[in-house]
């Protein structure tokens, strides 16, 4: 009777189990739709409002809904989510910007971004973690991750990954070492900023709730995701280019994302006894692999 009474609860134990699993996997699944969502606002010009206010109601529901069980599993459903809908206001504030600074807005526009992701570092309670263990920081494994992300850059560059005009107008205009101050500069607060949200941010509340690689997968998913923004830029410019094998390149393009972010992520969060990954690998990362894009495409417009 007693055995029976065991194995009855050890059942229980394990259907809950299952179903905690499957609420783990919705949160991301239900980011997942609503990047697709937005995305397709964007792409059908349909009014963001519209996507504002169904954002608002479904969080509020399963924001309840998710708190009955876990107030962990509600936090990150209603941070991620409120995220998705800020991030993406992001071309309507830098068209305010623009229209209000012009040709300096751009400097403005990079460090909103760097703002609205430390802002959601707060509100996650990442920010004071999110660096990482400094003090098994290794020059050698930077330089190392610097070189790799130099040489995805490069992949990059390789299938003509097309460049922002701003870029190449500043090339234009100035001197050859304006223009590398620039460029710099700008992958530099790029690589932060983005880091920000899909390592200290993103990956950080994943991770409470899910397995490191899991959480890796699910963030570099969504990073190609937000990256479908870019999706009828990309087409125009490789069938313009490349009409004969546009296809190609488009899906190189979203499959070199995805292996960039996954790297990006190990490098975060890799352990041994002498080193441990911290924020500032991702970093190089992914700094190394902006500025190798856009110092190959310039040059190559400049002088070939």
């Amino acid at each position: 009777m007693f055995i029976n009474f065991l194995n009855s609860q050890l059942l229980d134990t394990m259907d809950l189990k299952s179903i905690f699993e499957l609420e783990k996997k919705l949160v991301f699944l239900i980011n997942f739709g609503l990047v697709l969502l937005v995305i397709i606002t964007f792409l059908f010009d349909f009014k963001l409002s519209y996507f504002f206010y169904f954002t608002i109601i479904l969080t509020i529901i399963l924001g309840y809904f998710y708190f009955k069980r876990s107030r962990k599993l509600s936090k990150t459903l209603i941070l991620t989510n409120m995220f998705i809908f800020f991030y993406f206001l992001y071309p309507y504030v830098a068209q305010f910007l623009t229209d209000l600074l012009g040709s300096q807005s751009y400097i403005y526009i990079l460090f909103y971004s760097v703002l609205i992701s430390y802002i959601f570092l707060v509100f996650s309670g990442q920010h004071q973690t999110f660096l990482g263990n400094l003090k098994k920081f290794s020059y050698k494994i930077a330089g190392g991750v610097f070189l790799i992300g130099f040489s995805l850059g490069f992949l990059f560059y390789l299938i003509h990954e097309p460049v922002p005009q701003l870029f190449i107008d500043i090339a234009a205009s100035g001197s050859f070492f304006d223009f590398m101050k620039f460029i710099v500069f700008s992958s530099l607060i790029i690589g932060l900023s983005e880091q920000m949200i899909f390592s200290g941010f993103l990956h950080n509340s994943y991770r409470t709730i899910t397995t490191r690689w899991d959480a890796m997968f699910q963030v570099s998913i969504l990073f190609v995701c937000f990256h479908l923004l870019r999706f009828e830029v990309l087409v125009k410019h490789y069938f313009e280019n490349f009409a004969t094998s546009y296809l190609f390149f488009i899906t190189s393009y979203y499959v070199l994302l995805f292996i960039f972010m996954v790297m990006a992520q190990y490098f975060y969060t890799f352990k041994s006894k002498k080193y441990e990954g911290n924020f500032f690998y991702p970093v190089l990362l992914h700094f190394g692999a902006d500025l190798a894009l856009f110092f190959f495409y310039i040059v190559t417009i400049l002088f070939l």
